[in-house]
C-alpha cells in the first residue's frame, strides 16, 4: 500500500463564499485517483497555529469536502499524524451535509505511530471528522457509553493536546500490516494491534476468520541491519514458533493453516533490528479444500518442506503426511525462489514414476538424451532426490511427442500440470521452455538425508534463477587447474553422470560444494569422498592423494567464492537454504 504524503505550507483558514464554512488553505486530502480535494471548516474552533489540531476531550473538528466524495470499493480513509493518535477517534460522515450517516469497518484500528486507518464502504461522502473519545456524537450519548459504528480510535487519553497533521488521503485498502522505519504503522481491518508496538517488535490479532475455509498468513520482513526475529502464532492454547531471517531480497514467509493445524488468531514478533519493517497478511484460500484438490502450489520456506516443524513426518507407517492434498505427493512452490517447484512424494515408488525416466534422459551416461522404456531402467537406480529446469523438461517431453513415445499417466499428467503453471509452454503442441524448475524429494528418506538431499537440490534450483551466479559458478570452473577438473570429473564419471554435458557438469560442481556447510567441506571430501572414490578407483588411490596435499583448499575455496555471492545477493550460503529455524 502506497503512503499518502501531501507537502502543504501551515494552515490558513479564509471564508467561503457567503457561509459559515471556511476552507483550509494548503492542507488537503488526496483522492482516490491521486487528485486533490478541498476540505473545509464549519469554523475556524479546534485549529491552532501553525497547523495543528487542538481537541479537549469533548472536542471534534469537522471537515468538509466542496461537494460528496464517490467512494469505490476498495478504499479507506488514512489520516497520518507527526506523533500518537493520543485517543483521537476519526469518523467518516456519509452522505449529504446535514443528513449525513456514521460509518466504519470493523475490526477497528488505531495506529501507534501517528496514523488512523478507516476502511470505507462505496457510496457518497461529506467528509470526515476527527475528535477525542468521549465525545458527543449527537446521539445524546458520549462516545465511551456507545461507540458509534464506524469509529477508529487511537491510543486513550486524558486531558488535551495539539497533534499534527501530515497527511490525508483515500488510499487503497490493504490487508496489510506495516511498520515504517520511523516507527510508523500502517494497518487496515484485517488486523488490530493488541499491545503497542516496541523498539524489537509488536503483537498484533488477526481479523476473524470464521469461514471454516483454509486460510495462508503472509510474513515479509524488511530490514537493513541482518536480524533474526522470532514469530510466535497463537488460537488459543495452539501455539507455532519459528525465527525468521532477514534477506537482501524479497521474501514472503508462508505459515498455512492445513499445515500448521490451525488458523492463527495473534501473531507476535520480536527481536527486530532497528529500522526493521514488516507486513502481515492473513488470506483465504477457498480452493485448497481436501475434497477437492487443487494442485496449487503451496508457497513454503524450504525449512517447512524439509518438515522441520512437523516432526511425525518421519512416517515410519509410509502414510503420506495428513495435511497434503494428495495421497502420493504434494508440490510446493520455494518462497525465496517462486519459479522454483518441490515435489515431495510419498515414497521412491511415487518419486520413480514423475521422475525415472527424466532422470536417465537429462542426466545418466550412456543414456542421456533418448527416451527408455520401463523394461530397459526401472531395475536401475536413478537418484533419491531430482532436480530439472524448464529447458530439460521442455526438451523431454518434445522428444517424447516428435516421437510418440508412450510415457506413463504421472509422466502426462506432469507435462500438463507444467504448463499450466508457466514451467513450460506450448506452441502448436510444441513444448517450450518457459520459467523456473522443479526440485523432487521423497518421505522415504530419513530426516537427515531429505535435509542434504533439498539443500544440494535447492543450489540447482538457485542456478536455474540466477545468470550471474551461473557466470560466476562457469568462471570459477574455468579457473580451477586441469588436475582439480580431472578430480570432477572422475568423481562425477563415478555417480553415474554424463559428464560430457558441460552444463551439467558445473552445474552439479556447484550443487555438490554448497550442499553443506564451508566448515565441512574439506572432512566431507577429503576423508569421506577421498576413500570412496580411492576404494572405487584402486589406480587413482595414489593420484589422488597426492592431488588433495598439492591443494589443500581445492574445496573451501571455490566454494567460498560461491558461498560469499549467494550470501551478499539472497542470503543462502553453502549448507543453509532455510529462511525458517524452529523458535526458541
Amino acid at each position: 500500500m502506497a503512503r499518502i504524503v501531501l507537502v502543504f505550507s501551515w494552515f490558513c483558514l479564509s471564508c467561503f463564499y457567503a457561509s459559515c464554512s471556511v476552507r483550509v488553505e494548503g492542507f488537503a486530502l488526496r483522492g482516490p485517483e491521486g487528485e486533490t480535494v478541498s476540505l473545509y471548516l464549519d469554523s475556524g474552533e479546534g485549529w491552532k497555529e501553525p497547523g495543528e489540531v487542538f481537541l479537549s476531550r469533548d472536542g471534534e473538528i469537522v471537515f468538509r469536502f466542496q461537494k460528496p466524495l464517490s467512494i469505490q470499493d476498495g478504499f479507506a480513509l488514512y489520516l497520518g499524524f507527526a506523533d500518537a493518535s493520543k485517543g483521537l477517534v476519526l469518523r467518516a460522515l456519509r452522505g449529504e451535509k446535514g443528513a449525513e450517516g456514521i460509518y466504519a469497518q470493523s475490526p477497528l484500528f488505531a495506529a501507534v505511530g501517528g496514523g488512523l486507518f478507516l476502511k470505507l464502504e462505496p457510496g457518497n461522502y461529506s467528509g470526515f471528522s476527527i475528535a477525542r473519545k468521549g465525545t458527543r456524537t449527537g446521539t445524546g450519548q458520549s462516545a465511551a457509553a456507545e461507540k458509534p459504528a464506524g469509529e477508529v480510535t487511537g491510543k486513550s487519553g486524558e486531558g488535551s493536546a495539539a497533534i499534527r497533521v501530515l497527511s490525508a488521503g483515500i488510499v487503497p485498502y490493504e490487508p496489510v500490516f506495516r511498520m515504517e522505519p520511523s516507527g510508523e504503522i500502517y494497518a487496515s481491518s484485517a488486523i488490530l494491534p493488541v499491545e503497542n508496538a516496541l523498539p524489537g517488535g509488536c503483537r498484533v490479532r488477526l481479523a476473524s476468520t470464521d469461514s471454516g475455509g483454509e486460510y495462508s498468513l503472509r510474513l515479509r520482513l524488511k530490514s537493513e541491519t541482518p536480524c533474526t526475529p522470532r514469530l510466535d502464532l497463537y488460537n488459543g492454547e495452539q501455539t507455532f514458533s519459528a525465527r525468521a531471517g532477514t534477506r537482501p531480497v524479497a521474501e514472503d514467509l508462508w505459515f498455512h493453516s492445513r499445515f500448521l493445524g490451525f488458523t492463527p488468531r495473534e501473531a507476535a514478533i520480536s527481536g527486530l533490528a532497528p529500522g526493521a519493517g514488516i507486513e502481515i497478511f492473513l488470506e483465504e484460500n477457498p480452493a485448497w479444500s481436501a475434497a477437492s484438490p487443487s494442485f496449487v502450489p503451496v508457497p513454503a520456506d524450504l525449512a517447512s518442506v524439509a518438515g522441520a516443524f512437523s516432526p511425525d513426518t518421519g512416517n515410519p507407517t509410509g502414510a503420506s503426511p495428513p495435511a497434503w492434498r494428495t495421497p502420493d505427493f504434494e508440490v510446493f512452490r520455494w518462497s525465496l525462489f517462486p519459479g522454483i517447484l518441490v515435489f515431495d512424494s510419498r515414497d521412491y515408488t511415487v518419486q520413480k514414476r514423475l521422475f525415472h525416466r527424466l532422470a536417465f534422459f537429462i542426466e545418466k551416461t550412456g543414456f542421456r538424451g533418448k527416451l527408455h522404456p520401463d523394461a530397459l531402467i526401472w531395475s536401475r537406480h536413478g537418484w533419491n532426490a531430482h532436480n530439472y529446469s524448464a529447458a530439460g523438461l521442455a526438451l523431454f517431453f518434445e522428444t517424447a511427442r516428435t516421437t510418440d513415445f508412450p510415457l506413463n499417466t504421472e509422466e502426462r499428467w506432469l507435462g500438463d500440470y507444467l504448463v499450466s503453471l508457466g514451467v513450460l509452454q506450448k506452441e502448436n503442441e510444441t513444448f517450450l521452455p518457459g520459467r523456473g524448475g522443479i526440485l523432487g524429494i521423497s518421505q522415504e528418506s530419513s530426516a537427515a538425508t531429505r535435509s542434504l538431499l533439498l539443500c544440494h537440490e535447492a543450489f540447482h534450483g538457485v542456478y536455474y534463477e540466477i545468470p550471474e551466479y551461473r557466470s560466476l559458478v562457469e568462471k570459477t570452473w574455468q579457473e580451477l587447474p586441469q588436475e582439480q577438473k580431472e578430480f570432477w570429473n572422475t568423481y562425477f564419471t563415478w555417480m553415474g553422470y554424463d559428464t560430457a554435458d558441460h552444463y551439467l557438469l558445473v552445474n552439479e560442481f556447484q550443487a555438490y560444494l554448497l550442499q553443506q556447510p564451508l566448515s565441512r567441506i574439506d572432512t566431507y571430501y577429503k576423508i569421506t569422498i577421498a576413500q570412496r572414490l580411492s576404494t572405487g578407483n584402486p589406480r587413482r588411490g595414489t593420484w589422488i592423494t597426492a592431488l588433495l596435499e598439492k591443494y589443500p583448499d581445492m574445496f573451501s575455496r571455490p566454494a567460498r567464492i560461491l558461498s560469499s555471492y549467494l550470501e551478499t545477493a539472497t542470503g543462502i550460503r553453502a549448507g543453509e537454504v532455510e529462511s525458517l529455524r524452529p523458535g526458541g
